[in-house]
């Protein structure tokens, strides 16, 4: 009977600082990746990506799943733009942040689509954008506030876009005065001064033939007298 002799088995001591080095490379890995993944999704906006509202709002809005970071507290890498099929800014530009909201007052123009777009800040630190889409289809006479052809700037006034010139009214032109009747004027003018020539001339035709009587009757008496 042949026997065969067995190599004892080597059982490797247990190393508990290589464990904790693995875990801690496998948590920095893992850690290095979690801040991509902890942006601040948005979780409302006002209006709403995709809907149809038939009455402006009283402000844009946009509010992420957490409270956004405004580090400065004067809102420095937020913003909110809203636009128009012709490029056209809406909103008077003064965003307020507020916990969890981003906002501005908002102002829409006629019926058609609108883009409102987006910048904060998470509250990781992180920037985070997007665009939401909307229509407005008013049911009453709305009056629709003029578009501005740059972004606005809060407190300074919206510029609007100059008319085109289908668009300018043509004024009409303003009636002038009615002629005064300047040859009436005239000739009864000539009338008036021919009256008085007539009326000169008369008067001394007048007085030229009192003349001839006063002298003829002078003459006649110097006669008799002579006799």
């Amino acid at each position: 009977m042949t026997s065969h002799d067995t190599a004892p088995a080597i059982r490797r001591p247990f190393r508990p600082r290589a464990v904790a080095a693995l875990a801690l490379a496998l948590g920095i890995v893992v850690g290095a990746g979690a801040p991509a993944l902890a942006h601040d999704p948005v979780a409302t906006t006002n209006p709403v990506d995709g809907s149809e509202i038939t009455t402006a709002p009283a402000v844009f809005s946009v509010t992420p799943a957490q409270p956004m970071l405004d580090l400065s507290g004067d809102g420095a890498g937020f913003g909110l733009q809203v636009t128009d099929a012709a490029g056209l800014f809406y909103g008077d530009g003064c965003i307020t942040v507020e916990g969890a909201t981003l906002s501005m007052p908002a102002t829409l123009g006629g019926p058609g689509v609108y883009t409102m777009v987006f910048q904060y800040i998470s509250s990781d630190g992180h920037t985070t954008s997007g665009s939401v889409s909307f229509t407005y289809a008013p049911t009453d006479a709305s009056t629709a506030s003029p578009g501005s052809p740059t972004p606005p700037t809060c407190g300074v006034p919206v510029a609007t876009p100059s008319a085109s010139p289908s668009a300018t009214a043509t004024a009409e032109p303003t009636p002038s005065a009615a002629p005064t009747d300047s040859g009436a004027t005239g000739a009864e003018g000539s009338d008036g001064e021919s009256s008085t020539v007539l009326a000169i001339v008369g008067g001394l035709g007048a007085l030229l033939a009192v003349a001839a009587v006063v002298i003829a009757l002078v003459v006649r008496r110097r006669a008799s007298t002579t006799e």
